[in-house]
């Protein structure tokens, strides 16, 4: 009798605290900043969230459907919790398909450098100067997946039928600054105009391959010439010159400090440009740059993340679902460095994963399913860690409200290591190779 006694005084204690937390914008309840979820919480220990679970599958891709925000809101982000993983990538490329025929998507935005995606775009919209090979060769070391290959060739397919085609666009800048800005602007431009006669054209290929900056007014002179605007699509060069402002900008600062911001600039300019009111957008990229707020480990820590830039401005039209892995192995890279000579010394290696005690992903792990969304309102609050532990991206320790980093979770049981693109060849190579052609561009005479 004393037991049930001092049971039913701790629920209640429970309950009191609970009813004198804060109500949330969306309706649930906000714990105080001090008091961080345990396992040991009646609360938590006692949650059973998995009636709120919708069941998925990768053989059913008409389940999605039962995600509404995937059909209703302007803007949805795929945040991956940890990078070089296939499944997560797997699932990236179903919602991204289910978009483009369910919810008017027109626009794919991707974590890759915005002038290494440019032949990306060209191959998706039909342009046959650019192929799968050249693609493939270009991105050695992006943590995408050799199944995006396989979903550009089926955008191209898709969009040969399309009056308003799907574009794809990156919205990052290159992590170790300007290395690879020359490299991949030389390779579209060259491919795209070498067989011109136009002095004109000529002369801006060699100017801007000889560093000039391309806010001097050329764009706006070269669109006048009718061969040009063939050649050059007039709203990639539109991205292309209002990027580089952006770098030329935040060239004198450390560009990681101001990659979120960038990275809300670029795909905010690229919504204005390539959609209308009705069409949608859809983002895949990592959760720490998704995010409503900062997560305290990562990059955007000092900085307003693109997530929030981006809710702040389309509001509810802006939905931000976290991927989420429980257990499995992934892929982990050692760190590259310039200054020492890597070769035969640097590839992928396969790690294992686990999700660590008093983690959203351990919860998740208890709903015992193999692939499911849950919405973050179904969940308990406060968690005083997320992450998984292994892997590139190692557990981050949040003390934050799961509903100021996502809308909902989409669990997979199990992580497999991504299918790295060209996996016949070790990164040292790949990357020797990259850095000899940088280092050979000569620009036109």
């Amino acid at each position: 009798m004393k037991r049930h006694l001092f049971t039913l005084i701790v629920y209640s204690l429970s309950c009191l605290v609970l009813a004198q937390q804060p109500i949330r914008p969306n309706g649930t309840r906000q714990e105080a900043s001090t008091s961080i979820a345990k396992w040991s919480d009646p609360l938590l220990a006692s949650c059973s969230p998995r009636d709120e679970a919708v069941d998925l599958s990768y053989d059913n891709a008409s389940l999605y459907a039962k995600i509404p925000s995937l059909t209703t809101r302007k803007v949805v982000a795929l945040g991956e919790s940890l990078p070089y993983n296939e499944c997560f990538a797997q699932s990236a490329i179903q919602i991204l398909k289910y978009r483009i025929q369910h919810a008017n998507c027109k626009l794919v935005a991707l974590e890759l450098p915005l002038e290494a995606a440019l032949m990306i775009d060209r191959f998706a919209i039909g342009d046959n100067t650019f192929n799968r090979k050249a693609i493939s060769r270009r991105f050695w070391l992006s943590g995408l997946s050799d199944s995006f290959l396989d979903f550009f060739a089926w955008l191209r397919t898709y969009n040969e039928k399309q009056v308003r085609k799907v574009r794809v666009v990156g919205i990052d800048v290159a992590e170790d600054e300007f290395l690879g800005y020359d490299i991949d602007l030389h390779r579209y431009f060259t491919a795209l105009n070498k067989d011109s006669a136009n002095d004109s054209i000529r002369k801006f290929v060699k100017t801007f391959l000889g560093g000039a900056p391309m806010t001097n007014g050329l764009f706006g002179r070269l669109l006048e010439i009718p061969e040009f605007r063939l050649r050059n699509d007039p709203s990639t060069l539109k991205l292309i010159e209002h990027n580089l402002k952006d770098l030329v900008k935040y060239r004198d600062e450390a560009l990681k400090e101001k990659r979120d911001s960038i990275m809300y600039s670029n795909l905010r300019f690229a919504t204005d440009l390539f959609c209308d009111a009705s069409e949608t957008v859809t983002l895949y990229g990592r959760l720490t740059h998704t995010s409503y707020t900062p997560l305290v480990g990562s990059s955007a820590i000092q900085q307003e993340t693109c997530g929030k830039l981006l809710r702040r401005d389309f509001g509810d039209d802006y939905r931000n679902i976290g991927l989420l892995a429980g257990t499995g192995s992934v892929l982990s890279l050692p760190a590259l460095d310039k200054s020492v000579d890597m070769r035969g010394k640097v590839d992928y290696i396969t790690q294992g994963i686990s999700a660590p005690p008093r983690s959203l992903e351990a919860l998740l792990q208890k709903v015992g399913k193999a692939y499911f969304y849950m919405p973050t309102a179904s969940l308990p609050q406060s968690f005083s860690r997320m992450g998984l532990k292994g892997g590139m991206a190692d557990t981050l320790t949040i003390e934050k409200n799961v509903g100021d980093i996502m809308d909902g979770a989409l669990y997979i049981e199990e992580a497999r290591p991504l299918k790295v693109i060209r996996a016949d060849i070790p990164v040292w190579q790949k990357r020797d190779e990259y850095i000899r052609e940088k280092d050979t561009i000569i620009p036109w005479e």
